[in-house]
């Protein structure tokens, strides 16, 4: 017997019966014809006993008994021999991923009723022949099976999300199929989900077609009967929420490693092979930077700053904010090096690091920086990283000594603030609005015996403290008069009243005023119980100065000072000569101030 040893599903094999010799009329010889699926069945070729009658058909001397299997060839002529008889025998395309399969066309049992010596060859007994699997019609291994993976690309804290497993394809009867199950922790870690080993052994449970090792990771799914395909393995799992301020985290799920121990052809999907899932933190925007401090001091005492941080964070995280310094009346003589109280606080906890602004005006001595009266600049960044889960920072203290410099003069303001708060991990960690800044106001030491340094203070203070001396480029402050918690305006003929008072502008200076005088000229003011008259000069080469409406007013009054000789020098500057002098305040939100504008001509 002869035939190819493989064919491809939907093809036809041919397969030859022989008998060799030639033999007397009448002699009679058999032999049994049989097939052997040994993994195939039925489904897989046409019926064996269709296609051996199909052959006989054409030869007059075979003949075939379909109950017993048998070949009968009777020789019709002394010398006849037996034609081959060839046997087409078709193979079913079943469009089942099965992997190859094999069978067995065998001769046995070779007989002469007649007598004549007949026998098997041994060599050319039978034939193993392999259907090679198409899975359609057009060639092997056409459309292979894929396994894939899909799931939600976001998974919030506190939800439970499903990532399924699929197997495409219809299977044979039998056939084994794996695929390897990785999940790895990007960024997240294991107390940020349950027990993945748990959540697939829970999915496995439902499907009996499918089985996983959680030593190798394997899935395994068996076809139980021809055209089978597996069920969605659909994998549920917790996402914990933790309660750690800890930004967005990934962790994957990933297919490897297709293989089939039948020889089914199966593939992973290149492209759903894995899917990346982000966990959105549910504490994403609960942290807060804040500051407090002192808000009033005298000289030559230290301000003291909190700068804290809300929240419990994730390990490696890291927040970071900027520091921001604006002097508003203050200067570099008034305080100590700011950068290095700042650093000195950072040394004493390691989870924080401070980095001073790069810029030219950020060097050594910081008392003196950014001069701008209109926003804060910043001086560097604070940054702090977690070192474990479950961490919060240390607040942070930052000690600012106050220098006494000697000199008489009003209440002076700077301010801390805190700015740009932002993360590299994606937190939201924000400002607290209320607590963002601290305003500072250092009050003097110096002021005369006589007067008090009233901060506030809810009645007028009438100072008798006069200047004796002065040089050029001194400005005038005179007349610095504001509205304890009023909401009036001061008028102009007020103001008026005031200055034409003295015969000169320098004779403020002089012994022609007294303080009685002149608050004895503003005597018949409706606002008068509530005035404060403060008389002061201090050193400037005219065009503005900044200074203060008295002690118990703080805010900024920025005034613009000119006059026919371009600077303000007191010594030229006679009667009949225009001044004019325009202040605007800006007072502390404790208070309430007008605005004053007014022009004196002398």
């Amino acid at each position: 017997m002869s035939g190819p040893d493989e064919g491809n599903e939907g093809s036809t094999l041919e397969f030859i019966v022989s008998l060799s010799g030639e033999y007397g009329e009448g002699e009679v010889v058999t032999v049994d014809l049989n097939l052997t699926d040994i993994s195939t069945n039925a489904g897989d070729h046409e019926e064996l006993i269709a296609a051996i009658e199909a052959a006989v058909a054409n030869n007059p001397d075979v003949m075939f008994n379909p109950v017993t299997g048998t070949l009968t060839y009777t020789s019709p002529a002394d010398g006849a021999s037996m034609e081959d008889l060839v046997i087409d025998f078709a193979l079913n395309d079943d469009g089942l991923l099965e992997g190859p399969e094999e069978f067995t066309l065998g001769l046995s049992n070779a007989d002469s009723p007649t007598g004549a010596p007949v026998a098997l060859d041994s060599a050319a007994a039978s034939i193993n022949t392999t259907i090679n699997d198409t899975e359609g019609a057009s060639g092997p291994s056409e459309v292979p099976g894929q396994w894939s993976v899909s799931g939600p690309t976001e998974s919030a804290e506190g939800s439970t999300v499903p990532f399924t497993v699929s197997l495409s394809g219809e299977y044979g009867a039998g056939e084994v199929v794996t695929v390897d199950l990785g999940f790895s922790d990007i960024s997240s870690s294991a107390g940020d989900h349950a027990d993945v080993i748990a959540a697939i052994q829970a999915a496995v449970a439902n499907n009996p077609d499918v089985t996983f090792d959680p030593a190798t990771g394997t899935l395994t799914y068996t076809s139980p009967g021809d055209g089978s395909s597996m069920q969605d393995v659909v994998i549920e799992l917790e996402v914990t929420d933790d309660g750690l301020i800890e930004g967005p985290e990934e962790f994957a799920l990933t297919l490897g490693n297709a293989g089939s121990s039948t020889g089914a052809n199966v593939e992973v999907d290149p492209i759903t092979s894995s899917v990346t899932s982000t966990i959105t933190d549910a504490q994403l925007a609960d942290g807060e930077w804040s500051i407090t401090g002192t808000q009033n001091l005298v000289e030559d005492q230290t301000a003291q700053y909190t700068i804290a941080l809300s929240g419990v964070y994730g390990e490696g995280v890291s927040v970071l904010v900027d520091l921001g310094l604006l002097n508003i009346d203050t200067e570099q003589a008034d305080f100590g090096d700011v950068l290095a109280a700042i650093q000195s606080a950072v040394d004493a906890n390691p989870d924080v690091t401070f980095t001073p602004a790069s810029n030219s005006q950020a060097q050594s001595t910081s008392a003196g920086l950014f001069q701008d009266d209109s926003a804060p600049g910043s001086i560097g960044t604070l940054v702090f990283t977690s070192p474990a889960d479950g961490s919060s920072m240390q607040n942070l203290i930052v000690d600012i000594p106050l220098f006494d410099d000697s000199i008489i003069e009003n209440p002076e303001d700077f301010l801390i603030s805190l700015q740009n708060s932002s993360s590299p991990n994606g937190l939201l960690v924000s400002l607290d609005a209320d607590r963002d800044a601290v305003l500072t106001t250092v009050v003097d030491n110096d002021f005369p015996v006589n007067e008090e340094p009233a901060i506030g203070s809810a009645r007028p203070v009438v100072s008798e403290f006069v200047p004796t001396e002065f040089t050029p480029f001194n400005i005038l402050e005179f007349a610095t008069i504001g509205l304890n918690r009023m909401t009036a305006t001061l008028s102009e003929s007020v103001i008026a009243q005031t200055v034409n008072a003295v015969s000169s502008l320098d004779s403020i200076f002089g012994t022609n005023l007294s303080n009685a005088s002149l608050f004895q000229s503003l005597n018949s003011n409706a606002f008068q119980d509530e005035l404060n008259i403060h008389t002061r000069y201090y050193g400037s080469d005219g065009g503005s100065e900044g200074f203060s409406s008295g002690r118990g007013y703080r805010g900024t009054i920025s005034t613009d000072v000119t006059d026919e000789c371009g600077r303000f020098y007191i010594d030229t500057i006679v009667q009949g000569e225009s001044l004019a002098i325009n202040a605007h305040s800006t007072i502390d939100p404790r208070y309430s101030s007008p605005v004053i504008t007014y022009t004196a001509t002398m």
